[in-house]
């Protein structure tokens, strides 16, 4: 199960924007992370939302990290999928809102109970 995590700035970006981005967002990351390995729906997505804290340094209104398994196909392509999944929340975003998506592939175990 991937995890996503999102950090924003809340004086940028409203409750509302980041509630429609989340529920988008499960869908995206489940397409765009699909893989020869494993298929995944937004079911399958973890998202945790975060706002900026009084001690932190940002450079964007608005961080996306994504942690998933590093299975070969999706080693394979990353750029692009990173950068399917960075237009998509561009579009919900708008225009003015700054950011990133950043996916991090990495060795992973997950077990539900």
């Amino acid at each position: 199960m991937p995890l996503v995590v999102v950090n924003r700035n809340p004086e940028r970006v409203s409750d509302e924007n980041i509630r429609n981005l989340v529920l988008a967002l499960t869908a995206v990351a489940a397409e765009q992370l699909s893989s020869d390995e494993m298929a995944l729906g937004p079911g399958d997505i973890e998202i945790w939302v975060q706002d900026f804290g009084p001690l932190d340094v940002h450079t964007k209104d608005l961080e996306i990290i994504i942690w998933a398994h590093d299975f070969p196909s999706r080693r394979a392509n990353l750029d692009e999928r990173t950068a399917r999944i960075a237009a998509r929340v561009k579009e919900l975003a708008g225009a003015d809102i700054s950011g990133f998506v950043w996916i991090l592939l990495q060795p992973t175990g997950f077990k539900p109970f």
